[in-house]
């Protein structure tokens, strides 16, 4: 019988699956979803992850909802949460897109 260990690696593997899998519905649930049933706390990777998959399904809002979800948390967005987010609204929201990438740029 295979089990599947349940720590944030495995929970990452499904999050970017669903990237793969152009289901960015389920990255975002599983990313905003509580984890705390099966005690996984969700980190950058989990966040990029989700962030890269509401970015490549056109799903700006979502993908900035996720990234101010990921600061709430007290998680520091690396360079792929900053250049996913700006990528994921730059042809949607240019005045969002400067704003982040202002920030990213404060931040260095």
């Amino acid at each position: 019988t295979l089990r599947v260990l349940r720590n944030v690696v495995s929970y990452n593997v499904t999050v970017g699956a669903c990237d793969g899998a152009r289901a960015w519905q389920h990255a975002l649930d599983l990313a905003l979803s509580s984890t705390c049933e099966i005690c996984i706390v969700p980190d950058v990777v989990t966040y990029n992850s989700a962030i890269v998959a509401c970015e490549r399904g056109s799903q700006w809002h979502h993908a900035l909802d996720i990234f101010t979800y990921m600061e709430q948390s007290c998680l520091e967005p690396d360079t792929t949460s900053y250049s996913s987010a700006v990528a994921s609204c730059a042809g949607h929201n240019p005045n969002i897109a400067s704003s982040l990438l202002s920030h990213a740029v404060l931040k260095r």
